[in-house]
C-alpha cells in the first residue's frame, strides 16, 4: 500500500504554521512508531530535535508542489522520509 497515498491529512495552517492535525492509518503507525494505533497523539515540539528536523523538513514543502507529483516512487521516497524523521521525534529521549 502507498502510505502517501493513504494518508488522511487536515492541516490548521497560516502563514505561521501553529497546528498539524494528521492522521494515518493503523498500519503505517504499527510499523512506524511501534505503539498501539488508539493510543497514539502526540503533541511534537518543534525546538526538541526529532520535533526541529521534523518541522524543517516539513515546512520546505508547500502542499501544492506535493499534491502535484506525479511518480509513485517520489510520493513513497517522501512518505519514508516524513515516517522516519516522525518516528524519531516521538522517540523516547535517550
Amino acid at each position: 500500500m502507498d502510505a502517501a497515498a493513504s494518508t488522511k491529512h487536515c492541516a490548521v495552517a497560516s502563514s505561521a504554521t501553529a497546528a498539524w492535525l494528521i492522521g494515518l492509518p493503523a498500519p503505517l503507525i504499527t510499523r512506524w512508531l511501534r505503539v498501539t494505533p488508539a493510543a497514539a497523539a502526540y503533541r511534537l515540539d518543534a525546538q526538541s530535535d526529532g520535533g526541529k528536523a521534523l518541522c524543517t523538513y516539513l515546512r520546505a514543502w508547500h502542499f501544492d508542489e506535493l499534491e502535484a507529483l506525479a511518480s509513485p516512487f517520489e510520493k513513497e521516497l517522501i512518505a519514508e522520509h516524513v515516517m522516519g524523521l516522525l518516528a524519531m521525534a516521538v522517540a523516547p529521549p535517550r
